[in-house]
């Protein structure tokens, strides 16, 4: 029993992780944000760039849930979000790329 606790405390948090590596508020918001790191490199630091981080700020995830809920419909958005993140993150490229 104890054996079966942990190891649905670990899925749990591996499932719910993203938003802490990333430092934000939700799972879809650290894919965001780890989209937007990606996106704008060193030398481009304009008001292009600005902006952008604004508005990802602003949406708190809205824009990557919409793109996890299409790669991932049949999960939960949360759950999509973060499966998305770690894809992304471990292979460099968006599922079904």
């Amino acid at each position: 029993m104890k054996k079966a606790l942990i190891a649905v405390g670990a899925i749990v948090g591996l499932l719910n992780s993203a938003w802490i590596v990333e430092g934000t508020d939700n799972n879809c918001a650290a894919y965001e944000n780890w989209a937007m790191k990606k996106t704008i490199t060193k030398s481009d630091k304009g008001l292009g760039s600005g902006m952008a981080v604004a508005l990802m700020r602003l949406s708190n995830g809205a824009f990557a849930a919409a793109i996890a809920a299409e790669k991932l419909p049949q999960l939960p958005t949360s759950v999509s979000c973060n499966i998305v993140y770690w894809y992304v993150n471990l292979n460099g490229v968006e599922p079904g790329k």
